[in-house]
């Protein structure tokens, strides 16, 4: 009987906890949900697409950045293919898994590392080459195409699957009066993707030599350089004040992000704006609260009407909320739920380059 009632009560106070801090969730959520914003840098980008039912984040928001990129480089304003890049990851992810599937699954997830091998290989095309279908794509029956035939080990039927669902990939196309290949358009774009380098942080390895951040997307065991938290901020920060746009790859299964971006801004709980430690951000990737989830674009800072730093992120779940798929995500957020970022060499300052070999 004793043990029914400790039980009891102890299930009350689970109850209990639960209720107060659901509430205390509550509060701060509407705390917040009246912030407004004012905007220190933002740097041009093209407007936001929609990946739909897919899972290309990692293709979309790669595609934005070399968007961007042009910009920053005074080059036109170009509205590039996803669908070309979906292609090419997709057969490589289901080849590789064929090749080897006790290391690599097939998944149409990825990393920003895989948006660079792809154009890096195969090129980049214009949308009006290989567009996506008008009202964002749904790839949830070919992924399961895929990854069936991957197993089977059906290299042709995959091909044939991409052709009927995404298109076919064209040899060469025309392109201001001009005639191009994918890959000669890249090079007549000016874009190498030896010229970006993947930043992380991690005290689980020694700072400024790279490493591999193991997580399943990546697969192909992509390095990224590992700084200090301090120094991956003031990165970041000095990129986006010389006109540096900066991919993020981060952790949206944490603290509702998806309802939270509906409202436009994304903080973390109780004590928003706190400054978030290294071994903090650590426990967190140890015990999987931090996971690789979703590729975005950063393109600006801004502050809230109390002088709290955030970030200016371009998402790709279509133009939805407040500031039409813009996101302002705070600085505490960031340190604490960051996997990985991109941006070009140039962009990091160069007290920090000069302790770092990049090859």
């Amino acid at each position: 009987m004793q043990h029914s009632v400790r039980t009891f009560l102890w299930l009350l106070g689970a109850f209990v906890l639960l209720g107060l801090t659901g509430s205390a969730v509550l509060f701060f959520a509407d705390r917040y949900r009246h912030y407004s914003f004012t905007i220190d840098h933002q740097l041009p980008i093209t407007q936001v697409r929609h990946q739909g039912q897919t899972r290309l984040c990692w293709d979309y928001s790669g595609t934005a950045f070399i968007e961007a990129e042009l910009l920053r480089m005074g080059k036109p304003r170009l509205d590039l293919s996803e669908m070309f890049t979906a292609y090419h990851g997709y057969s490589q992810r289901a080849f590789a898994a064929i090749q080897n599937p006790a290391a690599v699954t097939f998944n149409p997830g990825g990393c920003i590392g895989d948006f660079m091998h792809c154009i890096d290989q195969f090129g980049i095309l214009p949308d009006s080459e290989m567009p996506a279908p008008p009202d964002s794509p749904n790839h949830m029956e070919l992924s399961r195409q895929i990854l069936q035939l991957s197993q089977q080990g059906s290299r042709d039927a995959i091909l044939h699957s991409l052709d009927s669902a995404i298109g076919i990939l064209p040899l060469s196309f025309r392109h201001s009066d001009s005639l191009f290949t994918p890959s000669s358009f890249r090079h007549h774009l000016g874009i190498s993707a030896r010229n970006y380098l993947q930043l992380t942080s991690f005290t689980s390895a020694p700072f400024y030599k790279f490493m591999v951040i193991e997580c399943p997307d990546n697969w192909r065991r992509d390095s990224a350089l590992n700084l200090p938290l301090d120094r991956l901020t003031e990165v970041v920060d000095s990129a986006l004040a010389n006109g540096f746009p900066v991919v993020w790859e981060a952790d949206i299964s944490s603290y509702n992000f998806s309802r939270h971006a509906q409202q436009g801004f994304i903080t973390i709980p109780f004590t928003p704006h706190r400054r978030v430690s290294a071994f903090e951000r650590q426990w967190a990737w140890n015990h999987h609260l931090t996971t690789d989830d979703h590729v975005m674009l950063l393109f600006g800072s801004a502050r809230d009407q109390h002088g709290h730093p955030y970030y200016m992120v371009k998402n790709c779940w279509g133009s939805s909320g407040p500031y039409h798929g813009i996101l302002f995500v705070s600085k505490a957020y960031f340190r604490y739920k960051t996997v990985n970022i991109l941006l070009h060499r140039d962009a990091i300052p160069l007290h920090i380059s000069k302790t770092i070999q990049i090859p």
